[in-house]
């Protein structure tokens, strides 16, 4: 026996395979520091409380982890315990204490606020296995607020608009290969064939341009003496195959026509884009987009939410995780096709023969062709990512500009969820959005949740995978794979900031009370009780308020509503008779939708019976959304 469940230190070496151990502190032998004073000390019923979230953390926990997360973990509870221990409470009446819970920044360093974070989250989504939790919904949410960053330099957040329009770009790049997928590898492996029969017979690589198979200045079918074979310009090739427009859509054709150089970079558009398109849907740095193979693709069943599909490949960030998996939207497969596609076409070159490959390439392999394109890397069997930024340049034709021009509405939603950019001249109505990795990272996180913060249809389509599990799978420990840590840090710190974000919309004059300004003033003081709107305003910042979005705007009711808001409005409005509700405010962005729900309501009711029940009940419906839209209107 190398340690019990009581012990103050367990030595869970064994079972990591390096040293860990896990100190509770709890003894008043503990420890002693180099000077002979005594180390903190923890009471010990706190180091239970502590023992019982580690029990839960390594054994019960879905969520796999790893011995430096769990490492990390532990340390950052241990820091949260021993406040608590000596502020005289328990750690599971930490919640019960606002004014301790405002010191818990101080704690850690600000480097590991998003990883703290993370962790009292998890704590939270399983207090009923724990048999308690740290911190609530509602206290979660402050803390998010006080351990934002202030600095100038936060990641942008792309506009909607401007991020549905590179993720629709993106698929159509994709989907417009797989429609062509069998004719362009044919065609590949008939000028792999071709320039592997003249090198043969010439015995030299790479081919001097005369020799070359597709040579401008030879003649179809001639045959040379040392028995190299010329089959005309690429071009004629390439419509033989019926694979010119396709290249020639995406793809900026050189003054001297369509050359094979021009497939060449035809593929590594594609593979561009396949990253790019995996990328917007995994929350992946740059390095781990570019990092995947061909097997990065699983799926796992789960019973409630069907099959999940999830990225694996290494990440970039610490060996522990080098097996970390993302899960993404089922919208991915189609991009892992693509790359596998062009990649197993690579693999007819004979740098990827000669290479010590496992057969399980990256999807962005840096084999050189035959026809001697630049971009092979001898030295490395992945090739190098370029920015965003530089691929836009070079691929031209993947988007129109025009479509990434920052318009006032951009410009506004921008502002609203990165404030810093008021202070970068680069992002100005009339500019071009300069799009990058890194904010692909932030924008998904934040359009996972931001439904009723930003109106915006083909977005909210595009994410309506990701945002249904992706918070499960990273939050809720969803699953027992061995997920990317560092999205996960990024995904429920995300959740909680756009919550304070709907909430100071909330005191905007966006949204209206049937009962004018001061009972909006009312409803929201008395969920937090406070008794000036002062007040409010600082709470709502701090994340004290839940809000719950309706048809119609939100609700601030912090209780379950049977009506809901949803499938019916009428009892927000009142007009089922009992007057409107107090905790309903309405969204004037919704004015559009509530003018067309009316229309379709009058049509509905227009081939009904009056005095049949439907056409009752959508006779209250109207009177309820005209009420509504008189609200909003005056």
């Amino acid at each position: 026996m190398i340690s019990e469940w009581g012990h103050c230190k367990w030595d869970l070496t064994p079972w990591a395979d390096t040293s860990f151990v896990l100190n509770f502190h709890d003894k008043e032998t503990s420890e002693f520091k180099k000077d002979g004073k005594q180390s903190f000390v923890i009471d010990t019923k706190n180091a239970d409380l502590l023992r019982l979230i580690m029990t839960w953390k390594i054994w019960g926990s879905r969520q796999g982890a790893g011995v430096s997360s769990i490492r990390t973990a532990f340390i950052l509870l241990r820091k949260v315990v021993f406040f608590c221990s000596g502020n005289g409470i328990l750690i599971s009446e930490l919640n019960s204490h606002p004014n301790l819970v405002e010191q818990i920044p101080s704690l850690v360093s600000k480097s590991l606020y998003r990883t703290l974070i993370l962790e009292l989250h998890r704590i939270y989504e399983a207090s009923k296995s724990i048999g308690f939790l740290i911190l609530d919904s509602e206290r979660l949410k402050k803390l998010a607020y006080l351990t934002q960053p202030k600095n100038i330099n936060q990641t942008p957040y792309i506009p909607p608009r401007i991020w549905s329009y590179q993720v629709k770009r993106l698929k159509q790049c994709i989907e417009g290969y797989i429609q062509n997928k069998e004719k362009i590898e044919q065609c590949f492996e008939f000028c792999c064939d071709s320039y592997s029969h003249n090198i043969k017979c010439y015995g030299q690589s790479p081919l001097p341009p005369d020799y070359q198979p597709f040579a401008s200045d030879r003649d179809v079918g001639e045959r040379a003496r040392n028995g190299c074979e010329f089959h005309g310009q690429f071009m004629i090739i390439a419509r033989r195959y019926g694979i010119q427009d396709i290249i020639e859509e995406w793809i900026s054709i050189p003054k001297r026509g369509l050359t094979i150089t021009c497939l060449d970079s035809y593929m590594n558009l594609v593979e561009y884009a396949c990253s790019a398109y995996i990328a917007n849907f995994t929350l992946q740095r740059c390095d781990e987009a570019g990092s995947l193979k061909e097997n990065c693709l699983i799926w796992e069943y789960d019973e409630k939410l069907g099959r999940i599909p999830i990225i694996c490949g290494p990440t970039s960030k610490t060996m522990q995780d080098s097996d970390a998996r993302w899960p993404t939207s089922p919208a991915v497969e189609i991009a892992v096709l693509a790359a596998q596609s062009i990649v197993e076409m690579r693999k007819l070159y004979p740098a990827y023969i000669d290479s010590a490959d496992d057969g399980n390439s990256y999807l962005r392999c840096s084999y050189k062709p035959l026809w001697g394109c630049t971009g092979g890397n001898p030295h490395s069997p992945r090739r190098k990512m370029s920015s965003y930024c530089a691929i836009i340049d070079l691929y031209n034709k993947l988007f129109d500009l025009n479509e990434l021009t920052i318009n006032s509405e951009d410009l506004k939603i921008a502002k609203m969820l990165t404030p810093s950019i008021s202070y970068d001249s680069d992002f100005a109505i009339g500019s071009v959005w300069k799009l990058a990795w890194h904010q692909l990272r932030r924008t998904g996180a934040v359009n996972m949740f931001c439904s009723g913060l930003i109106s915006d249809s083909s977005m909210q389509q595009l994410m309506k995978h990701s945002s249904r599990f992706m918070p499960l799978y990273y939050g809720a420990g969803y699953t027992k794979l061995l997920l990317n840590e560092e999205v996960a840090k990024i995904v429920v710190n995300t959740m909680y900031e756009v919550m304070t974000k709907k909430l100071e919309l909330v005191l905007s004059d966006r949204f209206s009370s049937p009962f004018g300004q001061n009972k909006k003033d009312v409803a929201i003081v008395n969920l937090i009780s406070e008794r000036d709107v002062k007040a409010l305003t600082i709470a709502a910042r701090k994340g004290q308020v839940s809000i719950r979005e309706t048809r119609a705007g939100v609700c601030l009711s912090r209780e379950p509503c049977e009506y809901g808001g949803i499938e019916s409005i009428s009892r927000c409005a009142g007009s089922d008779g009992r007057g409107a509700c107090t905790q309903a405010l309405f969204d004037r962005e919704k004015l559009p939708s509530l003018k067309k729900q009316l229309k379709q309501n009058k049509i509905d009711r227009s081939v009904l019976d009056p005095n049949s029940p439907r056409h009752k009940a959508l006779a209250i419906e109207a009177a309820g959304i005209e009420g509504i839209i008189n609200v909003i209107i005056n």
